[in-house]
């Protein structure tokens, strides 16, 4: 069975491309702790998608997410508690693959998880759980958390011990102008789909992308100081989410 693991499924970014029929995922799983996320979610969710209201992380347990809904919402803070902070479930990634993919699984993992990465990734190295993985698309969040950037490279070099180094694909190696392009550049490097994407595919989350970036690149100093800030950010936000596919935070939606 194809299997696609998206940890950190946000409102869905990641959903959406994996659901294009090139790719032939028998079962997309989402992993996603913050309920009002689960709820944007369920709108885009298929036959073959399984939302998991809960992260996975190297333990089980309940732990306070920091800005819960947003981009950058995460368990790990430079201070101990914060306002608006959500308590949610995580469960170990040993036992979620232990009990849910079998060793003939092609599996592809998308680890963007805001800091917890490098447990997932190390608590399946050690189970040996990380065997039944195709390839593993990471953003090192950890990079943004001062205390814990040294996890990377340690990370990094126990799988290069064990010879799973090739299992890791770096997000900014495969980055293209939009969510879906990264993805898209990604699974196909990786074989999960033989066939190119459409023109108008190309289209939509490349070319035009591309161009809109470039208009804004040289209108946005005027366009900001010419319209009110209300409309700027209302213009801003229809930019992102249609021209550009990047959705904004759950708790900027109204």
């Amino acid at each position: 069975m194809r299997v696609f693991l998206d940890v950190g499924a946000h409102v869905g970014e990641s959903l959406r491309p994996a659901l294009d029929r090139r790719y032939a995922f028998s079962k997309i799983v989402c992993f996603e702790p913050v309920e009002a996320c689960c709820v944007a979610l369920e709108k885009l969710a298929q036959d073959n998608v399984e939302i998991c209201r809960f992260g996975l992380w190297k333990e089980s347990s309940h732990r306070p997410i920091h800005h819960p809904g947003s981009l950058g919402a995460s368990l790990f803070s430079e201070t101990r508690e914060q306002e608006g902070d959500e308590v949610v479930e995580v469960r170990r990634a040993t036992d979620w693959f232990s009990d849910n993919i079998a060793h003939d699984d092609v599996v592809y993992l998308k680890l963007n998880c805001e800091g917890s990465e490098c447990d997932i990734l190390e608590d399946l190295l050690e189970s040996g759980e990380i065997r039944k993985l195709r390839s593993v698309l990471v953003d090192f969040d950890v990079r943004n958390v001062p205390a814990l950037a040294h996890r990377e490279r340690e990370a990094t070099e126990k799988l290069e011990r064990t010879g799973y180094a090739h299992l890791l694909c770096l997000k900014e190696t495969y980055r293209g102008p939009t969510h879906t392009a990264t993805i898209e550049n990604w699974l196909r490097d990786t074989g999960a789909s033989q066939s190119p994407p459409s023109a108008r595919w190309k289209w939509r989350f490349v070319w035009m992308p591309l161009l809109a970036r470039r208009v804004i690149s040289v209108s946005k100093g005027a366009t900001r100081w010419l319209l009110p800030e209300s409309v700027y950010e209302r213009i801003r936000r229809f930019v992102q989410r249609t021209l550009l596919d990047y959705p904004p935070d759950v708790e900027d939606r109204p």
